[in-house]
């Protein structure tokens, strides 16, 4: 097994769990010897698939510690590939303590750098919704037309989570690590908490909410310490930053439980809101139906259920056309 272990390890496809076996293998083993042997026989039957700068990075080393005296170590030096006598290895052992903290190191280095490059995204669709937990134990629920990504190496060092639409957050708390949300260029960094994020792509609006803990929300130069029941609203039209009580925090996360609330949105709005859960466009032929105010809170079953309900108030028919669904005033 070791033997195996070490020749993963020269072509670099160790994992990080079977580094530290070697690096406690390598602390504990009562007979260098030994090591040093496997180390010779991994390395004689290895292929050339290391990284070129890695192998003369190791062979300088090596050239060092061999026993030559200074003209020969500015002229001559060990090739690529090097195959190196059992005879003298003993005078190579400290280079090869070098050689196997190098690819300790590099390999440790790459995995972290191949991780950090990749990242894993959870979306939900129009008309859907979706719930993910997070490596960490955070649960995030995502609103229709949404979509989170976070990198492979979540969590190692920072919780870092890219956000477009619009989705609630449960944190776990780690003081050690930050958890940060990025929106369109806002940030949410919080530790143990729960808020609510709407930064749709094509609003002009982002609002963070917080219902329990503490979150430190940014954007451009402005900066915001959030209490419970406070929300920070950025106007992307006019670059604008407000914090306040807000008044509505029992009506923001409704979408979790499928109910929608209007607080004084126009039909216009309220439309826009639609072709995301449902996944379709409505076109408002009436340019007055478009400045018709709603507020209340529906339970979001159906679109056509939605309709009905805004013909309590306002007579409207409407026609599906394909996908796209026609409103109107209804005449007399």
């Amino acid at each position: 097994m070791r033997i195996e272990l070490l020749h993963r390890l020269i072509a670099g496809t160790t994992t990080e769990e079977e580094n530290r076996q070697l690096m406690e293998w390598f602390r504990e083993c009562a007979s260098k010897e030994e090591f040093f042997a496997l180390f010779e026989t991994a390395w004689k039957d290895s292929s050339d698939e290391m990284p070129r700068d890695v192998q003369e990075r190791m062979y300088r080393r090596l050239n060092l510690n061999l026993d030559l005296d200074e003209k020969k170590k500015e002229v001559k030096a060990v090739p690529l590939r090097p195959r190196v006598s059992w005879k003298i290895w003993p005078q190579v052992a400290a280079a090869c303590v070098i050689v196997v903290l190098s690819l300790l190191n590099y390999n440790m280095s790459h995995k972290q750098k191949q991780l950090a490059a990749q990242s894993f995204t959870v979306s939900a669709e129009k008309g859907q919704r979706a719930f993910v937990t997070l490596p960490d134990s955070t649960k995030v629920w995502l609103n229709s037309d949404t979509k989170i990504s976070y990198p492979a190496d979540y969590g190692m060092k920072e919780r870092n989570v890219a956000l477009v639409g619009e989705a609630y957050f449960e944190v776990a708390k780690n003081p050690e690590k930050r958890f940060v949300v990025e929106a369109k260029g806002m940030q949410v960094e919080a530790l143990g908490t729960a808020f609510n994020i709407n930064a749709y792509r094509n609003d002009n609006k982002m609002i963070a909410s917080l219902f329990s803990g503490s979150v430190r929300v940014s954007y451009d130069d402005y900066v915001a310490i959030l209490r419970p029941h406070e929300s920070v609203r950025v106007d992307l039209l006019n670059r604008s930053f407000t914090q306040y009580k807000d008044e509505n925090m029992a009506s923001i996360a409704l979408w979790r439980e499928n109910e929608i609330s209007f607080d004084g949105e126009s039909l216009e709005e309220i439309a826009h809101i639609m072709n995301r859960l449902y996944n379709t466009t409505i076109h408002i032929e009436d340019e007055s139906l478009k400045k018709e105010c709603y507020i209340g809170t529906i339970r979001n079953n159906s679109l056509e259920n939605f309709i009905d309900i805004i013909n309590l108030t306002t007579p409207v028919v409407y026609e599906y056309k394909g996908d796209t669904v026609f409103l109107k005033r209804r005449t007399p």
